[in-house]
């Protein structure tokens, strides 16, 4: 009788497990990690997102956005970047970083070398904006 109430807790446990996983609960970044990629935008050539997770993991370090032929309305600029330095907290897979310099960002940890998300850009203290955009990188 021990054994069928073992075996019946070993399947609930396993199912429970299976069902969180396929829920898609919070995913933690690799610790140290660099995450480059794309930000996908029409009003530059090129526009790249580089973020730097911290040694434990916990914290955005560092974000860098690059754009080459930058064009917004009121503003362009043919090769520039800007790095914030932040110690924005990660939470349940998740961040926000809001910059003076950059406009926000936020993402999303799809898998420990995967992170997504958005980006509004603000340059001049937020005086000029040039949009929302998609970005996604990975490690």
């Amino acid at each position: 009788m021990q054994n069928k109430s073992f075996l019946n807790v070993a399947l609930i446990l396993f199912l429970l497990s299976a069902f969180l996983a396929a829920c898609g609960g919070p995913v933690n970044p690799k610790p140290g990690a660099t995450f480059s990629g794309v930000i996908s935008m029409d009003k530059a050539k090129n526009a790249r997102i580089t973020l730097q997770v911290s040694e434990d993991g916990q914290t955005i370090e560092s974000v860098n956005v690059a754009f080459t032929d930058l064009k917004c309305d009121g503003f362009s600029a043919g090769n520039t970047s800007s790095t914030v330095g932040t110690r924005t907290p990660i939470v349940n897979g998740k961040f926000e970083i809001k910059s003076s310099n950059i406009g926000a960002i936020s993402g999303q940890f799809k898998s420990p070398t995967s992170v997504e998300g958005s980006i509004q850009l603000a340059f001049f203290e937020g005086k000029t904006e040039c949009g929302t955009w998609k970005w996604s990188a990975q490690a």
